[in-house]
């Protein structure tokens, strides 16, 4: 590090950097130019706009844990407000620019592609290849330099107008494009989130209870009612009485816009000023915005409630219909596949596209970041993976992606300390969480794990049970000896309780067919219990290929015989052509019927049927509301 004087006042200036060639005087502002061991003095900085970052210079953090210094800061006015490029100075002898903007974080390196396309072929949307991978325009910005301090490694001064170019990809990937030079110059890094840095001698007045930086009041130029802005990141501020949003950062306060219909003026449900704990951080509710689209003829409306912390920035809570989402912007550049329907890959989770829509602002109240206008318009796609619900907003200069997480009424009033009831749900949100999402599996487990049981049961009766053979007794039938019956010896049942007995029959029956009248008579108490049953078999070939119909073997079951003593009687008639048949009837316990499995495995297969079926009508409900409804023109064939 060198130290030298300034020329100007004479105070210790310091030079930390190797590469810096520009110290901005902290006391007097002169900018001091080193050539050698030769400061010139260039001319006196403008003053720094008071804005609520957190950061200074001095302050230290760490990136990717490497250490690092900010030696200095040049801060860019632009169309929504200011934001800061802070010079860092890493312990690896690397330097570097963190991008300080509404509480965004980026982190990047000066860095020597190979190829940059020209800025006339660039808009928002459009992918850009450089060296390490594919991007997208994000945005596209005319920006002028309020003032630098501390140490820089080029000149600058007040009023220098550059365009950059921000291009994001896969992976929190980011780079910025600055066409104010020739050849232009690139910077590569990645967004990471205020608490990876680790930060060390921040502001004394950071804080997410006292965001404020500096407050300034007037009166609103359209109704005269008294307006304040708290925040120097403010743009634009919406009128509760007369509902016209007005430029902040203007000296004369011009009018932006004024309202559209006196009745488009609401009331928000959440109370601006309201502060909640979201993830261990303190926000606080500074906007109100209701938005609407239209389709077919249809007008629908839902609030977006911006919400500010001084370390973190901000987010929004997006209500429709008395269903809630946390939202906050998206590091990430989401992979987006062009199927039918659309599919959007982020964070190593698949959303599913579910409507598209131009989106008008329709109210404003309170205080934004950009200069938000009654009218303004943008495009807007949705993509649902509840809870999750991933949005892209498209205006001619900017694309912007957003993550919303679905919230709970109840529990969100309780974050807010709200005292009152939160608004009644109306059908479902395209991210709301299905509560019977993961049922449907598990039934379907709980089903697969009973059936198994049901099965291991029956086999094990089928296994254990008493088969074995109680009577057999051949037969044969003649034909034109007249029927004459057969009783066989009595044979015994034993057994305390009704048992399933069957009575199979084994003929050799050849193109003919015989009919067995089967009596089964208990001996003591001469209850009977009447069979017919018929043998029939037949076969031979046609056209060179065989064929044969029937079975020589039958099979009849007594579902509850009780114990006792039984002989049969059999009584043979049929059609034999002439030719004897014999055969052989046996009468046996019969094993468990496995009747009663198939029904205990339909009864239990009701209850993940049922599941599904309940699963399948709230996600149909989900739907209905999206671009894929049934009658939709864009048909869902997925």
């Amino acid at each position: 590090m060198r130290q030298a004087a300034c020329p100007s006042c004479g105070a210790s200036v310091a030079f930390r950097g190797a590469t810096s060639i520009v110290a901005v005087c902290g006391f007097c502002r002169s900018t001091l130019l080193r050539s050698g061991t030769k400061l010139e003095d260039i001319g006196k900085q403008a003053e720094l706009l008071a804005d609520p970052s957190p950061l200074q210079l001095g302050t230290e953090g760490q990136y990717r844990g490497v250490r690092f210094a900010i030696v200095g800061r040049i801060q860019y006015r632009y169309a929504a407000g200011v934001w800061n490029e802070w010079h860092c100075l890493l312990d690896d002898g690397r330097t570097a620019w963190l991008s300080d903007a509404s509480g965004n974080y980026l982190f990047t390196f000066l860095r020597a592609p190979k190829l940059l396309p020209a800025l006339a072929d660039l808009e928002v949307g459009r992918e850009v290849r450089l060296d390490d991978g594919t991007y997208e325009v994000a945005n596209i910005e005319r920006a002028h330099v309020v003032a630098g301090a501390g140490e820089l490694p080029f000149k600058v001064g007040s009023g220098y107008e550059a365009v950059f170019i921000d291009l994001r990809g896969e992976g929190g990937r980011f780079a910025t494009v600055d066409f104010s030079e020739t050849p232009p110059l690139l910077y590569t890094g990645e967004q990471l989130p205020f608490e990876t840095f680790r930060f060390l001698n921040l502001r004394d007045e950071r804080g997410a209870a006292a965001p404020t930086a500096r407050a300034e009041a007037f009166n609103c130029p359209s109704c005269g009612a008294p307006l304040e802005r708290r925040f120097a990141t403010t743009a634009a501020i919406g009128c509760a009485s007369c509902s016209a949003v007005v430029d902040a950062s203007d000296p004369k306060h011009a009018i932006l816009s004024r309202a559209l219909d006196h009745a488009a003026r609401r009331t928000p449900t959440i109370p601006l000023g309201t502060r909640g704990k979201f993830e261990g951080v303190v926000f606080e509710v500074v906007g109100f915005m209701h938005r609407e689209m239209t389709v077919d003829g249809e007008t629908y409306g839902w609030d977006e409630y911006l919400l500010h912390n001084v370390e973190h920035g901000y987010r929004w809570i997006v209500q429709s219909q008395g269903h809630f989402s946390m939202v906050k912007g998206a590091a990430n550049r989401p992979r987006v596949a062009r199927s039918n329907p659309p599919r959007a890959q982020y964070l190593g989770r698949t959303f599913r596209h579910f409507q598209s829509y131009a989106a008008t602002v329709a109210y404003v109240v309170g205080e934004f970041y950009w200069r938000v206008a009654v009218g303004d318009v943008a495009r807007v796609e949705d993509y649902v993976a509840p809870p999750l619900i991933l949005s892209g907003e498209r205006s001619e200069n900017e694309i912007t992606w957003s993550l919303g997480e679905y919230v709970e009424p109840e529990a969100l009033w309780r974050q807010l300390g709200l005292k009152s009831a939160p608004p009644k749900r109306i059908g479902i949100a395209p991210n709301q969480p299905s509560p019977h999402a993961g049922t449907v599996l598990r039934y379907w487990k709980a089903f697969a794990v009973f059936a198994l049981i049901a099965l291991a049961v029956q086999g094990a009766l089928v296994l254990l049970s008493d088969s074995r053979v109680l009577h057999s007794e051949p037969f044969q039938y003649t034909p034109g000896r007249g029927a004459r019956a057969l009783t066989t010896p009595p044979f015994e049942l034993r057994g305390t309780r009704p048992v399933p007995v069957a009575i199979r029959t084994v003929t050799n029956t050849a193109n003919s067919w015989v009919f067995l009248d089967m009596t089964l008579i208990e001996k003591n108490t001469g209850r009977t219990y009447q069979l017919g049953r018929e043998v029939s078999y037949y076969y031979g070939s046609s056209g060179g290929e065989s064929w044969s119909e029937g079975d020589r073997k039958d099979r009849a079951r007594i579902a509850d015989l009780p114990p006792g003593t039984y002989y049969l009687e059999i009584e043979a008639s049929g059609d034999t052509r002439g030719r004897s048949v014999s055969g052989r009837v046996e009468v046996f316990r019969d094993p468990p019927d496995w009747t009663n499995l198939i029904i205990v495995i339909v009864l239990l297969a009701l209850f993940p049927l049922g599941a599904w079926w309940r699963s399948s009508a709230f996600e149909k409900r989900r739907w209905a509301e999206s671009d894929y409804a049934p009658g939709a023109d864009d048909d869902d064939d997925d």
